[in-house]
């Protein structure tokens, strides 16, 4: 496992994170809890450091999870979180709908107690801002407590975990440029390069990293997804455009190509994509079950990519956006 630079913090990162949105949740997958459990024993034993949950994740239930299972491991991890849901307001839309948001000091410092306690620390490396809209990174007093809390020692950085791979580019850049954050998380993979591209090129220039999230498009960049598989009612690959994911199939069969001549899966090659950006500190993707380890985890996954390769996927991602903004268009 090769290790990056947090941003601005003084910390480093495992290339490949647990994005801890699969455990304590039924959003992807229903697994046991020994199952999570192993899941969590092959990430610390395929040496994984960075570990990425929220206190909206089952309502606490994956903090409460890693909590217990990192105690005893805390000074060798990495773990974030993130704020800024009010998780006493109901859902109006079903579970997988976005509860009302609150983003000031008074809520921020609740939810970071809350969240302390049900990770078992007494510190966070890095607290994230949960999807903020343009008045949250407009919001002097909260980034003032922001910089409190690291004056105090109670988190170590933050940064902000923007919302799915449209919108969001006007506050990524915002913070990047005007308050002093470490990272951004956003959606960035082949298919779904922007706003990525924009915000990480601005990351270079400011000292803040990339987290990668969606590495595989919800199913389109990985060859195990079956367009015709019935999926549960709730899992979250339901709330994606059906349609959009059936118009990539020609794009997803291009990348399998040059996955291919590359003698690695299209699920690795998704991750060498996201890895191949200087921005990015550590790749995101979901892990469903402790065999993904092998797959996400591995040397075929942190493949360098040449530039005629780079060039080829662009080219491939530009066919792609057209389809998906026509298809907008018309909708």
């Amino acid at each position: 496992m090769n290790f990056r630079p947090l941003g601005r913090s003084s910390l480093r990162v495992s290339e490949i994170g647990f994005g801890a949105w699969s455990i304590g949740t039924s959003w992807w997958a229903q697994n046991s809890r020994e199952t999570e459990l192993n899941m969590l024993e092959k990430a610390i034993d395929s040496g994984i450091n960075f570990f990425d949950t929220s206190n909206v994740y089952g309502d606490g239930k994956s903090e409460r999870i890693l909590g217990a299972f990192l105690h005893e491991r805390r000074e060798a991890v990495v773990i974030a979180s993130k704020f800024g849901y009010d998780l006493n307001a109901g859902r109006t839309g079903g579970q997988h709908s976005e509860r009302p948001q609150q983003f000031d000091p008074v809520h921020l410092r609740a939810s970071l107690k809350m969240s302390l306690e049900n990770l078992q620390t007494d510190y966070l490396d890095l607290y994230e801002l949960h999807n903020p809209k343009m008045s949250a990174i407009e919001n002097d007093d909260l980034f003032e407590e922001l910089d409190h809390l690291v004056a105090e020692n109670v988190i170590h950085s933050y940064g902000v975990a923007l919302g799915p791979a449209i919108g969001w580019k006007d506050e990524g850049l915002r913070a990047i440029r005007e308050r002093k954050i470490s990272a951004v998380q956003s959606v960035y993979n082949a298919l779904e390069q922007e706003p990525g591209n924009t915000l990480f090129s601005e990351c270079l220039s400011h000292g803040v990293s990339g987290l990668v999230r969606v590495p595989h498009a919800s199913g389109a960049l990985d060859e195990r997804y079956n367009p015709s598989e019935k999926l549960r009612a709730d899992d979250h690959r339901n709330y994606r455009m059906k349609k959009w994911l059936e118009d990539m199939r020609p794009y997803t069969a291009m990348l399998m190509e040059l996955a291919e001549s590359k003698g690695v899966s299209l699920t690795q090659l998704a991750i060498s994509f996201a890895l191949s950006n200087q921005a990015v500190a550590s790749v995101l993707p979901t892990f469903t079950g402790a065999g993904d380890m092998e797959l996400f985890v591995s040397d075929r996954s942190v493949l360098s990519l040449t530039q005629s390769e780079k060039s080829g996927i662009d080219r491939i991602y530009a066919e792609a956006r057209r389809v998906t903004e026509s298809a907008a268009a018309t909708a």
